[in-house]
This record gives structure tokens, C-alpha cells and sequence, in this order.
């Protein structure tokens, strides 16, 4: 079945079903699964109850274009007089099915995550594979942001004088290089290390939410049905250059209403899993040794102001230790924290109109993660204070019917600038820190030589 052009199909990849949606809604948030909720025709339903398959994977396409890919769970379905209704559920829901049991000494995030993946039950191949955003794609990503950025710049098709992109085009290419700069630094998955970790009869989805909650990163899955690890915002789907003209066609708003504001969390602070460490020179760990050669893996992610001093704001502290011992892993777990809790920060919600919109096809793929850049001339075309500038996408709904239009309303936030990290080795008796193991034995070694001279 064709649907008319702009409007909605839903395709379930394993029994080939298609049907135009008569209503349909979708609604992604960072900190929570995606879903969508769908109407379509009472023959479709009675079809979809004969051929459609429990736990199959399903497009929603907006605009002959993939809006998202989902799981169906059949019980979901509701056959009425003049219709049929079901519900969809975010890809990653398919983890629920399964259990694990395993425990792991010392570990990296990429062997617990493939053997999380690895044991999952999904008959119909929800999810296809398992990626990390590592060093090598934060690399292509950022180059592929500063072109694609440009682009859209100049193919935006403002009649206007492009002075008024200057300050976004340079904010937005400063928030991209300096965002995947500074990740293109860490360590990254899937090399940071656990010490100890236990799955005990649980669903692979809560094996994957203990990797997360314990790093800082989330997880979410493309439209290929690839399970990726790490934040949105290193991987957006898209860069979206809106002009905040009341003329632009290509992005047409209903409504703006985004401010700057102040990130409300400026510091994050860690530990890790405390060891004695005795006198092995080669880096090994092991329980045992004297208790003053006991050492605190601590580290902290803060926001640095246009003075270099610690950006006013609030401080996180974690109550429990990290079962991380490794200060790369430790100080990667502190920055995705402080990235995350900027993120889920609401600068404030635009709203579009799809099918008033030349850029259907952004618009309808556009995802959590993306990158939003509003040139200043929405300042003089507002009816309240509103703002200019680069923002991440942090929640998205769709809203379609043929009698209604289509609606899109996008909450967005913003990553700091400017993040700067570090991590120790805390040796309490001796109230130090150090950077490195090899620091920490090489001041042992000093203070012994020095104990034999006298």
C-alpha cells in the first residue's frame, strides 16, 4: 500500500506487512525508551492478528523516510469496528527476553557487552549488531560534522544576508569540534575496565542498564538495528541549520521558545573500587599488602568558565564506588556523567511543521542526539525572549494523521563548552595524589632509598 506523499507507513521487516497509518504518535527521550502508538485500518488489524510476527522488527516512516525502527509485541493489538490499534516498543525492550548469569574479575565494557548481546533472545533479529563510538568514528564524526555543517549553511535557501548565521555557524562548528575533541581524547569504549562484576539470574536489558549506569553512557539502536554504546551527541543522525525566519521553508516553526540559560550542574565527582596495593612493581593488583599503601581511585569532570575557574552550579557525588579501579575508565565514567546531567537540562522546546516543511526527510529521521543550530534572526522574530544558538535534541514526538498534519515537537539542551577532567590514585596516610600507578611506586621507591640512607 503507497501512502500519500508526507504521510505514514508502517513496515514489519519479518512477515513484509505495510500499511498506512490513519494516526499515528512517537515519542524519544534520552533517559527513557522510545514507543510509538498507531491507527490503522480494521482490515489491517485483521491481517496483522493472521501474519504478523510477536517480537518482529518494525519501520514507522514519515515521508518515505525511516522514523525509526521498533519492536511489535503482538498483544499490543486491538481490532475495533472501523479500525485496528497497536503499540510499538523501542528496539533495545527486546534485551528484556533472555537471561544472564555470569561473573566477571577483571573485565573491559566490550567483553561484558558482547556477552550481553550475545546471549539475548531475539528470534527475528531486532537489534543485528553491537558498535561502540570509539577514537577512529569520533574522528570521522567530527569531520563530517564541519562539512555537513556548511552545507546546510549555505544551502539553507535564506534570501536574508548571512550575517545573521555568523554567530551560529561558528557556535555550532566550536560546539561540534570541541564536543568530539575532548571524547576523542579518552580512552573510550569498549576499552574501559571493570574490577568485579556479577550478573545474578537477570534480563540482558538489566546487565546492559548495570554497564551503563556504572560509566555513564546509554545505549540506543539505528535504523540497520545496530545496538550502539556511548551518548547520542557523539553519533548524531543529523545536523539541522534552521533560520528562524518567518519565511523559511525549509524549516517551518510553529512555535519557538529556547533560551541559553546557565547549565545547572558544574561538577561531577567519582570513586572507584579502593585497593592495598603491596609491593609489586608492575602494575598488577592484588588484596594484601600494608593498610597505609591503601589506594582511592578518585576522579572529577568539571565546567571551566571564560575565566578558567569552576563554572557556578551543582556539584554531583556518587554514593556508592564504581566497580572501576582503572583512573582512564574512572575519569571517561565522570565526564559522560557531567555530559549527561547537561544534557537532560530542557532549554526549551521547538516545535514544526512537517508538512509546511521543505525538509521532510530531516525532520522525519531526526533523532536524539542532533544537533540544532537557530541562526539569530529568531531573535527579531519572536514575540518573547528567545535565543539564537547550537543545541542537542534531548526528547522528540511525532504527531501525524491526514485530517490533523503533522506536528513535530523537539525539547533540546546543550553540552558546556568547556570540560575539563582529572583523575588520582588518593593515598590517604600520606594525603597524595597520584596520576599514574608508576608515580605512586616510583615515590615508594624514593621514600624507601631514603629510609636506607639513614
Amino acid at each position: 500500500m503507497t501512502c500519500i506523499q508526507g504521510g505514514a507507513e508502517i513496515h514489519f521487516l519479518e512477515s513484509g506487512l505495510a500499511f498506512e497509518a490513519f494516526d499515528l504518535s512517537t515519542e524519544s527521550e534520552k533517559t527513557r525508551y522510545s514507543h510509538a502508538r498507531v491507527t490503522v485500518s480494521e482490515e489491517a488489524g485483521k491481517l496483522m492478528a493472521q501474519k504478523a510476527k510477536d517480537a518482529e522488527p518494525v519501520e514507522v516512516r514519515i515521508a518515505d523516510t525511516v522514523q525509526n525502527r521498533y519492536l511489535y509485541p503482538e498483544e499490543s493489538l486491538e481490532i475495533h469496528r472501523d479500525n485496528g490499534r497497536f503499540r510499538l516498543y523501542d528496539a533495545r525492550k527486546i534485551l528484556e527476553r533472555g537471561v544472564v548469569t555470569e561473573h566477571f574479575e577483571e573485565v573491559n565494557v566490550g567483553e561484558v557487552t558482547d556477552f550481553i548481546f550475545e546471549n539475548r533472545d531475539d528470534p527475528h533479529n531486532v537489534l543485528t549488531g553491537i558498535r561502540a563510538v570509539n577514537k577512529a568514528l569520533l574522528e570521522q564524526e567530527k569531520q563530517d560534522a564541519e562539512e555537513d555543517i556548511v552545507e546546510a549553511i549555505h544551502g539553507s535557501g535564506s534570501d536574508a544576508a548571512r550575517s545573521g548565521w555568523k554567530g551560529v555557524i561558528n557556535d555550532g562548528l566550536g560546539l561540534t569540534a570541541d564536543f568530539l575533541g575532548f571524547m576523542g581524547r579518552t580512552q573510550g569504549m569498549p576499552h574501559n575496565t571493570y574490577k568485579g562484576l556479577e550478573f545474578d539470574d537477570i534480563s540482558p536489558n538489566d546487565a546492559l542498564k548495570m554497564v551503563e549506569e556504572e560509566f555513564g553512557f546509554t545505549s540506543w539502536v539505528d535504523d540497520d538495528g545496530i545496538l550502539w554504546l556511548g551518548l547520542p551527541a557523539m553519533k548524531p543522525k543529523n545536523r539541522h541549520a534552521v533560520s528562524g525566519l518567518p519565511t523559511d521553508k525549509a524549516y517551518c516553526m510553529k512555535e519557538y521558545n529556547v533560551v541559553k540559560g546557565a547549565h545547572p550542574v558544574s561538577v561531577v565527582k567519582v570513586n572507584g573500587e579502593t585497593h592495598w596495593f603491596g609491593g609489586n612493581v608492575d602494575g598488577n593488583v592484588w588484596n594484601g599488602g600494608d593498610p597505609s599503601d591503601e589506594l582511592y581511585p578518585m576522579a572529577e569532570a568539571w565546567v571551566e568558565d571564560e575565566n578558567g575557574d569552576v563554572a557556578g552550579g551543582k556539584v554531583i557525588t556518587t554514593e556508592e564506588p564504581l566497580k572501576i579501579w582503572d583512573l582512564d575508565s574512572l575519569e571517561d565514567a565522570a565526564r559522560n556523567m557531567l555530559i549527561s546531567s547537561s544534557v537532560d537540562y530542557r532549554n526549551g522546546s521547538i516545535i514544526f511543521n512537517g508538512m509546511a516543511s521543505e525538509q521532510k526527510e530531516k525532520l522525519a529521521s531526526m533523532t536524539v542526539g542532533d544537533i540544532i543550530m537557530v541562526a539569530d534572526y529568531v531573535e527579531g522574530h519572536c514575540n518573547q525572549a528567545a535565543e539564537g544558538g547550537s543545541y542537542i535534541v534531548s526528547s522528540i514526538q511525532h504527531k501525524f494523521s491526514p485530517r490533523r498534519g503533522w506536528s513535530i515537537t523537539v525539547e533540546v539542551g546543550s553540552i558546556p563548552r568547556n570540560i575539563q577532567t582529572m583523575a588520582v590514585y588518593y593515598n590517604a596516610s600520606d594525603d597524595v595524589g597520584y596520576k599514574s600507578l608508576k608515580a605512586y611506586y616510583d615515590d615508594r621507591r624514593g621514600r624507601g632509598r631514603r629510609e636506607e640512607r639513614r
